[in-house]
């Protein structure tokens, strides 16, 4: 009875708490950072109604007159031309929504009209195209008192005061903090679902967020920031929001996990000054922080506690800076300097007792090393460094002579043996005796060159040694301490110049800390992630030696409070950034070419280096911050250097290259083979075999060159025969097309205004225009074909009073400068309009005009939904009459397949309907070079 008894408690309390558990509210993150977009920069109205991001990255905003498409950075217009033809207005959207890549509008009469991904044009809707399932509604009302969303085959109905869950008949309901009613609901890119709620019809009062856990989170303190709001858009509900209404658009950076502030001052602007932190260090299970002034505090991570520790010892130095913690004798070492003096204070970890001793010179930097030894670094006013033994507990002191620069931070390697010195001009490797074995300055040349050589931090990682400079970015040598491997800098992907720290991570990755944020590198030497204040931590700016690591957590010194950095939590953070634009150029010997990306492979004959450039697009760019496009590859004798939107890629052999590119922390990436055709290696097998050959290649060239003169006469006079016929025959066509175009423009005159027809022979002419120097060349570019078939059909359409729809479908990665013959399209796309859609009486016309590759042919696809060709054939006067057009495009087609590289062949077939009766007609037209 008594276990049944407890089983049931147990169960019940089990139960109780699922029900708590999803009736309880997280609550929203802090904002980090607002960015406000407004009229000047660039923004064309203050008032916006709705926004949505394309498949590129792109923001569309929408206001009551204009149309605008942002990066991040500039605002350009979109053309709405369309609007007038469609005599719709911007006021009369309903809806908007991104799907495929592209923008998809929708008017209140339901007319659709679609932006193209990037694009800066509305064009019509792609034909059969509905307007995608979406949960945007007219954000200007409140229309309903409930609005459902689907997601993972479960349904979200948010009703007032609450939201019930709805899967296979099961109903879930969880309470909310909301009197008013959903205004509109959203999804990010994640799934999470956010509802926002209005007491008011101009104002939203509440934001919610649902995870996919089915979490709540009262996101409410986010309309503190903006409440008239009309629409938001947000890729991740728990990092950035952009939210546009009444008043401007504004940029939302939340607080993401994995960061966490130690003695932060939230009201300290950007870039000031608040508890800086001039030391750091930890126990075995404490975190202590030295604040400016001579504050001391502990932060013990188990209950997450900040704690003043009370010291019976004024500290009396100007500044207090570095501090070690000695396990053996269990007390903290805390370095302080007035002047040319060092202050050296030792405080017992549990007691608290301090003892204060005074050391004559200035010493920036000190380690206990792997013999217990206190080894301090520093120099004189000179310029000359030093280094110091210094026992705390005889106050002996034992100068090491060593004719070097000031020194501002040592590190030990305890598997080589060795120590690293970084100096004000450059850096040292020097064994345990501290005999120098290598160095790099500005004075050394090639591999031991530094451009610039205040180096401020050192250490060992991933079989490099590592220096860190103060202006110069930081520098990766080979752990025999031979040459400079790596180099970071701005122009290769670091945050800032001013480097001032590292430390590695459980998982074996460099974290880099800089005056502009951190930096992350990976045991390959490559930046994999650019960390900054507006990512979420306290301060852009880090402070010098201060860093440390416990349990798996880094906590690093900022000018505004520490940071605690769960590693693993933050390299999962994924950024805003999108990639557009890709191209690729290559040089040899001084030739260029370029070449869009559009496939995962591509050659290149032996170039001497490649470039990829690229656009990135985002919430909002900074000018201090330009996301770095990723570029790793297993070869590794590439080298390859990042600018602002490119990269350079040097040092190439023949083979092939895989590389992935992407962004930083973004899980999209792309895959390109880059494969590299080096036909050098051939160079000197032909010349020996020229020079074997060349003898015998004479004699038989004065044997057959009356021979060859003879056919080349009889093949050029053949050529010119046919290129004559071929002419005649093109000239034949054209009457007959320019025929059939003016009974167009007539029929139409007789039958409407004058006004309208102007219209319509201002097309004309320039379809005459088009045919006329179409007639004068052998080939003309698919565009120019595209265009004259547009303006033909235009004219047909006008002519049969829109009896019939028209739809050009060309593949996008399709060449519109490839070359064709002229005037080949044209008749069969007029046998349709003329004997397949004029005799149509029970349903509308649709004309199908289709361009693409297939294998190594240009394909081009005419089909109608006509009466067929034995049902015209019936209608004729004469049924054995043969058109005079197709004959001659017959005749012009054999011509060209005998006077050119060009293959021209015709497929004509009838399109059947579900009975088998006759229902259109479909011809394919074959071209392959």
């Amino acid at each position: 009875m008594v276990t049944s008894l407890r089983l049931y408690i147990i169960l019940s309390s089990i139960i109780f708490l699922v029900i708590l558990g999803s009736r309880s509210f997280a609550q929203s993150p802090d904002i980090v950072e607002t960015v406000v977009l407004d009229q000047d920069k660039g923004l064309k109205e203050r008032s916006i109604n709705y926004i949505t991001r394309d498949g590129q990255g792109y923001f569309y905003l929408f206001s009551d007159n204009v149309i605008q498409r942002y990066d991040g950075q500039n605002f350009k217009d979109v053309s709405t031309g369309l609007l007038i033809q469609l005599r719709q207005y911007l006021t009369n959207i309903v809806a908007v929504t991104e799907s495929a890549g592209d923008i998809y509008i929708r008017f209140l009469d339901g007319q659709l009209v679609r932006i193209p991904a990037g694009g800066l044009e509305l064009g019509n809707v792609r034909d059969g195209q509905v307007f995608p399932e979406t949960n945007d509604l007219n954000n200007r009302q409140l229309e309903k008192e409930s609005l459902s969303i689907d997601r993972d085959g479960k349904t979200y109905t948010w009703k007032q005061g609450q939201v019930e869950i709805s899967s296979d008949g099961i109903k879930k309901v969880i309470d909310i903090p909301a009197e008013g009613q959903p205004k509109f609901l959203r999804r990010d890119k994640k799934g999470n679902i956010v509802a926002a709620y209005s007491l008011r019809e101009y104002f939203v009062d509440n934001y919610f967020v649902m995870d996919n856990n089915e979490v709540l989170y009262d996101f409410t303190g986010l309309t503190d920031s903006y409440d008239t709001v009309k629409d938001i858009y947000t890729d991740d509900a728990f990092y950035k929001w952009m939210i546009c209404g009444f008043n401007n658009v504004k940029v939302l950076t939340l607080k993401r996990d994995g960061v966490e502030y130690l003695k932060h001052n939230p009201k300290v602007p950007e870039g000031g000054f608040g508890a800086i932190i001039t030391g750091i260090t930890s126990s075995d299970s404490t975190v202590l922080l030295c604040i400016e002034g001579g504050e001391l505090i502990e932060y013990d991570p188990r209950i997450s506690e900040l704690k003043a520790l009370e010291d019976d010892y004024g500290f009396i130095s100007a500044g207090l800076g570095k501090m070690v913690y000695d396990k053996r004798n269990d007390y903290y070492l805390i370095k302080g300097h007035e002047g040319d003096i060092t202050d050296l204070y030792l405080r017992n970890r549990v007691s608290g007792q301090t003892v204060h001793q005074i050391i004559e010179n200035k010493f920036r930097d000190f380690i206990i090393n792997d013999n217990e030894e206190l080894i301090m670094v520093g120099g004189y006013d000179s310029g000359e460094g030093h280094i110091l033994k210094y026992d705390p507990e005889t106050k002996k002191q034992t100068y090491i002579k060593l004719a070097i620069p000031n020194v501002r931070c040592i590190y030990q390697n305890s598997h080589a043996n060795e120590y690293y010195l970084g100096t004000t001009e450059g850096m040292y490797i020097c064994d345990e005796a501290f005999n120098v074995k290598s160095s790099f300055s500005q004075d050394l040349e090639d591999s031991k060159y530094m451009y610039h050589q205040d180096i401020v931090f050192t250490s060992y990682y991933a079989d490099h040694i590592v220096a860190c400079s103060r202006g110069g970015g930081v520098y990766f040598i080979n752990s025999t301490g031979d040459s400079i491997v790596r180099h970071f800098s701005l122009k290769n992907g670091l945050s800032s110049p001013v480097v001032i720290s590292a430390v590695t991570d459980d998982e074996n990755n460099l974290w880099v800390a800089t005056y502009n944020g951190l930096n992350v590198i990976d045991s390959s030497l490559n930046i994999i992630k650019n960390i900054y204040q507006f990512d979420g931590l306290p301060s852009r700016e880090f402070n010098s030696l201060c860093v440390t690591k416990l349990d798996g957590y880094l906590y690093f010194g900022t000018i505004n409070g520490a940071v605690k950095i769960h590693p693993e939590t933050v390299l999962n953070w994924e950024n805003s950034h999108r990639i557009t634009q890709l191209s690729l150029r290559t040089f040899k010997e001084g030739s260029v070419q370029d070449m869009t990306v559009g496939a995962v492979k591509v050659s290149i004959t032996s170039p001497d280096s490649i470039y990829i450039n690229y656009k990135v697009t985002d919430y909002y760019k900074y000018q201090y911050a330009v996301p770095q496009l990723s570029v790793s590859s297993p070869i590794k004798n590439l080298s390859i250097d990042h600018e602002k939107g490119i990269v350079k890629i040097t040092k190439l052999d023949d083979g092939k290259f895989p590389f992935e590119l992407g962004l930083q922390s973004i899980k999209e990436k792309r895959q390109l083979d880059i494969e590299i055709k080096d036909y050098s290696g051939w160079k000197n097998f032909f010349l020996w075999l020229i020079s074997i050959l060349i003898i015998s290649a004479m004699v038989i060239y004065f044997a057959i060159r009356y021979i060859s003169q003879r056919e080349k006469q009889k093949t050029d006079q053949n050529k010119k025969i046919s290129e004559l016929q071929l002419s005649a025959l093109q000239g034949q066509m054209n009457p007959h097309f320019i025929f059939n175009a003016l009974g167009a423009i007539q029929y139409f005159i007789q039958t409407n205004d004058v006004t309208k027809a102007d219209g319509y022979l201002s097309d004309f002419a320039l379809l005459m225009r088009g045919i006329l120097d179409s007639s004068s060349k052998k080939y003309i570019t698919l565009k120019e074909e595209l265009k004259i078939l547009r303006l033909y059909v235009g004219l047909e359409k006008a002519r049969f009073e829109n009896k019939f729809d028209v739809v050009f479908t060309v593949q996008e990665d399709i060449d519109d400068e490839t070359l064709i013959p002229p005037m080949i399209i044209q008749p069969y796309v007029e046998n349709a309009v003329n004997h397949g859609l004029h005799h149509l009486k029970n349903r509308k016309g649709k004309l199908s005009i289709g361009f693409g590759y297939k294998d190594d042919l240009l394909l081009i696809t005419i089909e109608d939904n006509g009466i067929g060709r034995a049902a015209a054939q019936k209608l004729r006067s004469n049924p054995k009459h043969i058109s005079r057009a197709m004959s001659i495009t017959k005749e012009r087609i054999n011509t060209i397949n005998e006077s050119s590289e060009i293959k021209v062949s015709i497929v004509v077939a009838d399109v059947m309907d579900g009975n088998d009766e006759p229902a259109g007609t479909k011809v394919q037209i074959r071209i392959k070079d």
